[in-house]
């Protein structure tokens, strides 16, 4: 008797629910929707079950340049999608839609930068911006310096010709980086700098499972998972390493105050691990900066060595352009003494341009979600408090009416100044955009323009790849599903 009292309570709970998700979503249900959509799952039975490369191609289908608004539904939530650059830079820069929506909170990293709610976020952002000032930015040249050489040394004992995955040794250097730049931490002190990266390319690989599979969005469901419990045992190692970081650095600072010391020089720059430690405005808490050690570990490292691997990539499948960006870099760097300072990687225009242009083609985030904190009319639509708004950076990349009819094609000129000036600046988001954009986009170029300049004045990069073999996954950031595949020759010193 209880048990079909409670069984039919049940089902009228769900039908009540469910009828409150249709009302929620009716603003939307005059714009197009492109693919089939079931109650509950959503769009997701384009996603679940299917092969990695599949889900991406399906993930492309749910906003269509023909439309400046599309809906999709992620689970039984609708989604408001677009491509186009106007609509984007009005989500990106209006206040009302700086929040994240509840697929970061996967990430389990309520104080991170990139995952934390708005009113956290905003106060954080303003508190570590001082960390990434052009100052300290300059102060770090020598250490990718060196770390590129280092790169450039593993990579030197694989015989002429031999294929490698390029990520893998790209994702330790920029491990290493990120260790000594951010942390000031000595990363030749550690011997697993390769599971480290390895062990946050698979977590942030289970999250986009779990993106990916609509059904494992209840976290009661998704307890019960071996996806949760495999990554669980990633999460608390990622963890405690972050913990062992933060300790092994806490001794720089005996006394984590807001007030300044009577010995501190106000005007001397401030790495990320000071701020974190040292905030005039906030004085975090243990919690916090354990998240945002996390946060700037994992994303730090994995979307630099990303970018730099696709590069790479790049200039193995168009020789043409690696001999462009050789003689540029010669002839800026023309002995090993060459010094590298701000001016001098700024002539490195032509480089620049291929950064650009892989970062169009393979963007390291294919896609941005935000969360509207009121209510909010964009294109004509009114869209009430608390909706999702998805830009599609993938397919706005590919806008043949922005970039051309050979826009699937690697053309780096896209980006020379001529073409670039009257184009808007929001049809081009691989560091995101507006308040919320990448923290770290000038670091990011900076680092990743000396360790190609590194790799191409001592390496012929090759690959048997062509653009058009290339299989995509999302993994939280675009990755290629058959590898970095490259063959690596030394380059002949020139006298």
């Amino acid at each position: 008797m209880w048990i079909a009292v409670l069984g039919i309570w049940v089902v009228v709970f769900g039908i009540f629910q469910y009828l409150k998700l249709v009302q929620k979503n009716a603003f939307a249900k005059h714009l197009p929707l492109l693919n089939a959509s079931y109650p509950i799952v959503g769009n997701g039975l384009m996603l679940i079950g299917k092969p990695e490369h599949e889900k991406f191609q399906n993930f492309r289908k749910l906003t269509s340049i023909d439309y400046p608004l599309s809906r999709f539904y992620l689970g039984p939530r609708v989604m408001v999608g677009t491509t186009e650059p106007d609509i984007a830079q009005q989500i990106l820069t209006d206040p009302v839609w700086m929040d994240k929506p509840f697929i970061y909170e996967f990430f389990k990293l309520p104080y991170g930068l990139l995952t934390s709610k708005y009113d956290i976020w905003k106060h954080h952002r303003k508190a570590l911006s001082p960390a990434f000032n052009m100052k300290i930015l300059q102060s770090f040249i020598p250490t990718f310096e060196h770390f590129s050489q280092k790169l450039v040394d593993r990579l030197a004992v694989h015989p002429a010709g031999t294929t490698i995955d390029i990520d893998t040794d790209v994702t330790t250097c920029s491990l290493e980086i990120v260790l000594q730049t951010t942390f000031g931490y000595d990363a030749s002190k550690l011997t697993e700098c390769k599971e480290i990266g390895s062990s946050i390319e698979r977590y942030f690989h289970f999250i986009s499972r779990r993106v990916m599979n609509v059904h494992h969005y209840s976290d009661f469901i998704y307890s019960w998972t071996e996806d949760y419990k495999q990554s669980q045992s990633l999460r608390v190692y990622l963890e405690n390493w972050a913990k062992f970081l933060l300790n092994e650095v806490a001794h720089r600072y005996a006394e984590r105050s807001t007030k300044p010391r009577e010995n501190d020089d106000v005007r001397k720059p401030k790495i990320f691990v000071d701020e974190l430690y040292t905030n005039k405005m906030i004085k975090f808490s243990d919690e916090e900066l354990v998240h945002q050690a996390f946060t700037m570990v994992g994303a730090g490292t994995d979307t630099s060595s990303n970018s730099v691997a696709f590069t790479l990539l790049s200039l193995g499948m168009y020789p043409e352009v690696q001999q462009k960006v050789y003689e540029e870099v010669m002839r800026v760097y023309p002995t090993d003494e060459s010094e590298f300072t701000p001016e001098s990687l700024k002539q490195l225009e032509y480089m620049e341009m291929v950064i650009k242009e892989t970062l169009r083609l393979f963007p390291v985030g294919p896609l941005i979600l935000r969360q509207s904190v009121a209510d909010s009319t964009i294109a004509g639509l009114f869209i009430p408090k608390g909706n999702i708004f998805g830009i599609d950076i993938f397919n706005m990349h590919r806008r043949k009416d922005i970039y051309g009819e050979d826009a699937d094609q690697f053309n780096p000129e896209r980006f020379s100044p001529e073409r670039n000036k009257d184009r808007n600046p929001f049809s081009f988001l691989a560091f995101s955009g507006g308040a919320r954009g990448c923290i770290g986009i000038r670091y990011a170029m900076m680092s990743m323009k000396i360790m190609v300049a590194y790799m191409v004045k001592n390496f012929v990069i090759k690959s048997k790849l062509k653009n058009e073999d290339l299989r995509f996954k999302f993994d939280i950031i675009l990755r290629v599903q058959n590898g970095y595949l490259v063959q690596l020759e030394k380059r002949p010193k020139t006298h």
